[in-house]
């Protein structure tokens, strides 16, 4: 994929998956724009239904990435054990039996920017292993 004459502004690009993804971006050859201080979350539904729709009109897509439990630098600050090279956490349990590298996630955020995705926006894109699947059976056993 090439990024050529694109600027992409990457928010967290300090560590873990923004670091990534400011690399990946980089090496495709774009102009990236880095923030890396901590604010506040903004509402996603907002960010999808009032930037997208207002951006639309000058051929800016905006959509969102959701990630699920990431090998990144998050879980050794929370004391949280090192994965092994499988990629498995204890305590930390995903239907795909992993964890996600940075780098895969990155790799999903170039393909969403990329003219190969041209006609989506306003979507999130949930990458977390299947573990949105444990939490739809969890309500399925409740509700039977």
């Amino acid at each position: 994929m090439s990024f050529a004459n694109k600027v992409v502004i990457i928010t967290g690009a300090s560590s873990g998956i923004g670091a990534a993804t400011a690399i990946s971006f980089a090496k495709e050859g774009a102009n990236v724009v880095i923030v890396g201080r901590k604010e506040q979350k903004l509402q996603k539904l907002w960010i999808i239904l009032h930037v997208a729709v207002d951006l639309a009109q000058y051929g800016v897509r905006v959509n969102t990435i959701s990630p699920g439990p990431v090998k990144t630098d998050i879980l050794s600050n929370a004391s949280i054990e090192t994965p092994t090279p499988e990629n498995k956490v204890e305590g930390i349990s995903t239907p795909l039996g992993r964890i996600s590298e940075s780098e895969e996630i990155a790799d999903l955020i170039l393909f969403v920017a990329s003219d190969k995705a041209k006609a989506i926006t306003g979507s999130d894109y949930v990458t977390d292993n299947g573990s949105m699947l444990m939490s739809i059976n969890e309500i399925a056993k409740v509700m039977q």
